[in-house]
C-alpha cells in the first residue's frame, strides 16, 4: 500500500519535473542566442566623470533660437546651476561655420554673466563649402565625440531648438552617474515655433524671470503643440502613429506614450561610437542604427517619466509634414517594415509616462 502511494506521488510529479527540465533547457538555449546578440563588453568599470560638454551646433537662424530656448532652459536653477553646485564642470561647446556667427554669439553671451560665470564656453569653427544640413551636423558630431573621449566627458544634446524643463538635465545626469559608457534617452514631442511666441511663460523665461517645471511644460505642449504632436493620439482612426509615436490619455492629467525611436539626450561615448559615425556619416542614425548599437551593447537607459525628464523640440509649422494615414485606431507599431529593427521592437514594449500639471 505504501509502495503504491509512493509510486503515485512520483508519477504525479513527473509532468512538473518535465516542465521544469524543459524550461531550464530553453533558458540555456536562449542564453546562448541572447549572448550572441548582446555584447556588453563596452561597459567599462566605474569611473566617476565630473565634466559635461554641451553639444550645440549654432549658425544662421538657429542663433536666435539658441538664446531664446536652449540657454534659458539649461540655466534654470535646477539644471546646470545645480550640477555646478555639486562639483560638475560644464563646457558649452558651440560648433559654428563662420567667423561672423562666432562674433555675433560671443557678443550676446557677454551680456549674460549668469551664463558665462556658470560654465566655460568654447567655439569650434570649421569651413564647409556644402550647405547640406546633414554634412554640417555630422561633421560637428564627429568632432564633439572626439573631444568628449579626449576629455573623459559626458555629452549633452544642446540643440538650439530644444528646451528642457527645470531639473530635467540634472535628473538625466544623475541617472547615468557612475555608469560608464551609458547613454540615456527619453520620449519627446514637438511644439509649434510660431504658436509658442504667444506664450507668456516662455517670454518670461527668455528674460530669466521664471522657470518652467516639467508638468507645466507638458501643459504648454498641449497649448502650443506642433501639428505632428496633435496627430499622434491613437484614439482616432486617422493619425501618424505609423511614424513611430503613439499617445493615449489614461487619466485627467496622465498620458502613456509609445515611442519606437526614443533619442539619446545624454551620452557617455565609447571609442566605437566615433568609429560608427565616421563610417556612416548620417546624422539621423543617432536614433536609428546607433540606438540599435547601444541596445546591443547594453548601453542604453530610457527615462520613462516626464516627472524625471522632459524636453520638447521647437519646430516650425512648415516642417515635419508627416502624412496622416487611415485605419490606425489604437496602433502603436512603427509601420515601416523595411526599417523596423531590433530597437523598434524593444522600445515598443516600453510605455513612457507624461503628467500634466492640471
Amino acid at each position: 500500500m505504501k509502495n503504491n502511494k509512493f509510486l503515485t506521488k512520483i508519477t504525479k510529479g513527473l509532468p512538473r519535473r518535465y516542465r521544469l527540465f524543459k524550461a531550464k533547457c530553453l533558458s540555456k538555449i536562449y542564453h546562448v542566442f541572447d549572448r550572441a546578440i548582446i555584447d556588453d563588453s563596452k561597459r567599462s568599470i566605474y569611473q566617476g566623470k565630473k565634466k559635461i560638454n554641451l553639444f550645440s551646433p549654432v549658425w544662421g537662424d538657429y542663433i536666435e533660437m539658441f538664446f531664446d530656448y536652449i540657454i534659458p532652459g539649461f540655466m534654470q536653477e535646477g539644471n546646470i546651476p545645480r550640477l555646478v553646485s555639486e562639483g560638475y564642470k560644464v563646457e558649452l561647446v558651440i560648433y559654428t561655420k563662420k567667423a561672423e556667427h562666432k562674433g555675433q554669439i560671443e557678443q550676446r553671451l557677454s551680456a549674460l554673466p549668469q551664463v558665462t560665470n556658470c560654465m566655460s564656453i568654447s567655439f569650434v569653427e570649421y569651413d564647409m563649402s556644402t550647405v547640406d544640413k546633414n554634412d554640417i551636423l555630422v561633421t560637428a558630431l564627429i568632432k564633439h565625440i572626439g573631444k568628449c573621449l579626449d576629455e573623459n566627458a559626458i555629452s549633452v544634446q544642446a540643440m538650439p531648438d530644444n528646451f528642457f524643463g527645470n531639473k530635467s538635465l540634472y535628473h538625466a545626469i544623475k541617472m547615468i552617474e557612475g555608469k560608464n559608457n551609458m547613454c540615456l534617452g527619453t520620449s519627446y514631442a514637438r511644439m509649434s515655433r510660431e504658436a509658442i511666441r504667444q506664450s507668456q511663460e516662455f517670454n518670461d523665461l527668455k528674460e530669466y524671470k521664471r522657470t518652467i517645471e516639467n508638468d507645466e511644460l507638458v501643459d504648454l505642449l498641449f497649448s502650443y503643440g506642433h501639428h505632428s504632436f496633435r496627430s499622434c493620439f491613437d484614439d482616432v482612426s486617422k493619425n501618424i502613429s505609423h511614424a513611430g509615436i503613439a499617445i493615449r490619455q489614461i487619466d485627467d492629467n496622465l498620458y502613456s506614450v509609445i515611442n519606437n525611436l526614443p533619442p539619446v539626450m545624454v551620452a557617455d561615448f565609447h571609442k566605437s561610437d566615433l568609429q560608427f559615425f565616421k563610417s556612416c556619416r548620417i546624422i539621423n542614425q543617432w536614433d536609428r542604427l546607433w540606438l540599435r548599437k547601444l541596445i546591443k551593447s547594453n548601453r542604453y537607459k530610457a527615462s520613462g517619466s516626464s516627472d524625471m525628464t522632459f524636453f520638447v523640440d521647437i519646430t516650425s509649422d512648415q516642417e515635419k509634414q508627416t502624412p496622416l494615414k487611415d485605419n490606425l485606431l489604437y496602433n502603436d507599431v512603427f509601420l515601416e517594415p523595411k526599417n523596423r529593427l531590433l530597437q523598434n521592437y524593444l522600445c515598443n514594449a516600453f510605455c513612457f509616462m507624461w503628467r500634466r500639471k492640471r
